[in-house]
């Protein structure tokens, strides 16, 4: 016996509150990225990439130098750090999204100044970015002894 389907129409989606901060973020991204494609056609690397490429190349490096297996799922990436220490993907996120508007703004700034000015602008701002990290890293550190301490005192 053949069970009959019946097509109700729309189905109602919930969404958690990480799925949703993700899902902001996903279509947030893409918007940034068409835009600036249409920005900087032809002119290689996406500036609004550079958080996410800093916070990647800093961790793969980092695992590197250990010797870990840069293959196995982790925990390291400054994003994720930032959600352990301010217990909020919504914070951190917004966080993300000003770094994202910030190199932005200093690309579309680029289009406009010679190119030794753009080397020295994206210079700039990758020193911005590596300040940012070193505070993540200090607070980071911070995190980590006093977690040990909350432990060692149960």
């Amino acid at each position: 016996m053949a069970q009959q389907i019946q097509d109700e129409g729309f189905h109602e989606i919930q969404l958690n509150g990480k799925q949703l901060v993700f899902l902001f973020m996903a279509a947030t991204v893409v918007s940034v990225v068409i835009f600036l494609c249409g920005v900087f056609v032809g002119r290689g690397v996406r500036a609004e990439r550079a958080p996410f490429v800093a916070d990647a190349t800093v961790t793969l490096a980092r695992r590197l130098a250990r010797g870990e297996k840069v293959w196995l799922a982790h925990r390291e990436h400054y994003y994720q750090r930032l959600v352990r220490l301010t217990e909020s993907h919504v914070r951190v996120a917004m966080a993300y999204y000003l770094l994202m508007l910030g190199s932005g703004c200093v690309a579309l700034l680029a289009l406009r100044v010679p190119p030794t000015v753009q080397w020295t602008l994206f210079g700039a701002w990758y020193v911005v970015l590596a300040l940012v990290g070193w505070q993540i890293d200090r607070r980071w550190r911070q995190f980590i002894l006093t977690q040990g301490n909350d432990n060692d005192a149960n």
